[in-house]
């Protein structure tokens, strides 16, 4: 009897610890919870393979009426390096004289601390001190408060600002300045070149987004994230809360005139929004949209996003890329209409080629713009017909390549965007190297092409490419060796 008793208090004491020490047993909470909507849940696994990503947590509250944001928020940054870390930089993109804003930081802190800072000579960066050297592994919490101001543009080209009667914010917050070893040195280098006007501006790397939008409620707002939250402030105005996935940068564009249609592409949705005037278009747009990332899905991996978006902007008949949403230009909603499948098709391989597989578009332009460019003709050759595509080739890139030639402006496609100038900039970025990318698939083949293109989006997602790695792959995957095709296309003048 006595060992009965013994058995059961013995049992009653397992159960009470059990209870007392279920909190400390639990499985630890997950960091990635929040962002987890913005991905499909196909590709729920890819938050547990990321290297340390910086993660934003930022409350934007935009007056419309005066184009003024005030903004605030914490940045986690790791040092992913081998070298401690004593300063950060981030960037101030709206300070590009091509952008014609005005953005300016009102505090820093670190880890709860001011913290000194300084502007770089043109204002498009800021250095922060960091009172203790950053060891490799570990985080520090940077705290800001910025204001910012956009620019009204009449008419015309309008990247930032408003024109038209939309709202353009790219880039419209302090964001964290890419850095990487330099080899030769053995010291860190920080990316702070300002870009041409004709160029692409921002080199980012993946970060994660926590983003609270107080705005006007009459604003259609369209941003780089999934909506989780729209709810009422005391004052009567809207509280958009969004989260993403791993994106290069965080866009915003609103409208109170935008209307919206949608479609599936598999398991992604597909929004158009364009104004009340350009609705057949805007409808039009859409099959376009859905059509390419059908067959982006099919050819290069699957897009890992909930949604997309297409939008109407006042870019006069060009177009831009940002995470989850292609900016299209006005003009092909309306008097070149002709030119509207293909420049959204270019846009939105560029989900694939820069989102998802990043690249530095500064010092290396020809990389994304050159497979975005090359994605068009495989969407042309598959929806359409090989015919179809080869026109594409021939008119698009082979004939403004030999004018270029003819006239002087032909020069080495791998370099940086300094090296060229508005004459020349689309015709060797775009033109030429996506004749180098129809030269490799000659080389490589069919198969080994696609399955280059599937392993690149496969190994690279979310993070940067170099041509060095894309050159391995190639040959990896092929037995060839491409370095030939590299050098007469990439490398060299002239050719072909």
């Amino acid at each position: 009897m006595s060992a009965i008793r013994w058995l059961t208090g013995m049992l009653i004491v397992v159960v009470l610890l059990t209870a007392c020490l279920g909190e400390d047993l639990a499985s630890p909470p997950d960091p990635y919870a929040p962002y987890r909507p913005a991905l499909l849940e196909a590709f729920s696994s890819d938050f547990d393979r990321l290297s340390p990503l910086p993660r934003y947590d930022l409350e934007l509250r935009l007056d419309v009426d005066t184009r003024h944001l005030e903004g605030s928020g914490t940045v986690i940054v790791s040092n992913t390096h081998t070298l401690p870390l004593s300063e950060l930089y981030f960037r101030l993109y709206p300070n590009l004289s091509q952008y014609q804003g005005s953005i300016a930081i009102k505090e820093i802190l670190v880890d709860g601390k001011m913290a000194a800072f300084g502007y770089t000579p043109d204002n498009t960066a800021i250095q922060v001190a960091l009172t203790e050297p950053l060891p490799k592994g570990e985080s520090v919490e940077v705290r800001y408060a910025w204001a910012l101001d956009a620019p009204l543009i009449p008419a015309g080209y309008a990247l930032f600002g408003e024109s038209q009667g939309i709202l353009s914010l790219p880039l419209s917050y302090p964001i964290l300045a890419v850095s990487e070893m330099d080899t030769e040195g053995g010291r860190l280098k920080w990316h702070l070149e300002t870009a041409p006007s004709f160029s692409d501006v921002a080199f980012t790397e993946s970060a994660l987004y926590q983003v609270r939008l107080i705005v006007d409620p009459d604003m259609t707002v369209i941003t780089s994230g999934t909506v989780v939250s729209r709810t009422t402030t005391a004052e009567g105005m809207a509280a958009w809360q969004i989260v993403t996935g791993p994106i290069r940068e965080f866009m915003l564009i609103l409208s109170p005139r935008f209307e919206k249609a949608s479609g599936k592409a598999y398991d992604t949705t597909v929004h158009s929004y364009f104004l009340p005037e350009d609705r057949l278009a805007g409808q039009r747009a859409l099959a376009y949209a859905i059509a390419a990332v059908q067959v982006y899905n099919d050819r290069f991996g699957r897009y890992p996003f909930p949604e997309l978006n297409i939008v109407e902007a006042p870019l006069e008949n060009r177009g831009m890329e940002y995470p989850v949403v292609n900016l299209i230009g006005i003009d092909t909603y309306r008097e070149r209409q002709e030119e509207q499948e293909f420049l959204i098709v270019h846009e939105i391989a560029h989900q694939w080629w820069y989102n998802l597989v990043g690249n530095d578009p500064v010092n290396r332009p020809w990389l994304d713009e050159g497979l975005a460019e090359y994605s068009a003709y495989i969407y042309f050759e598959s929806v359409y017909g090989k015919e179809v595509a080869e026109r594409i080739r021939h008119n698009r890139w082979e004939i403004p390549v030999a004018y270029a030639r003819e006239s002087g402006l032909d020069t080495v496609v791998g370099q940086s965007a300094f090296g060229f100038s508005p004459l020349n900039y689309e015709i060797m970025v775009y033109a030429k190297s996506a004749l180098f990318f129809h030269a490799l698939r000659q080389k490589m083949g069919d198969q080994a092409f696609f399955e280059w293109l599937q392993a690149l989006v496969t190994d690279y997602r979310y993070q940067v490419l170099t041509p060095e790695a894309m050159l391995s792959e190639a040959e990896r995957i092929s037995g060839r060796d491409v370095q030939s095709v590299y050098e007469r296309w990439i490398l060299t003048a002239g050719h072909p």
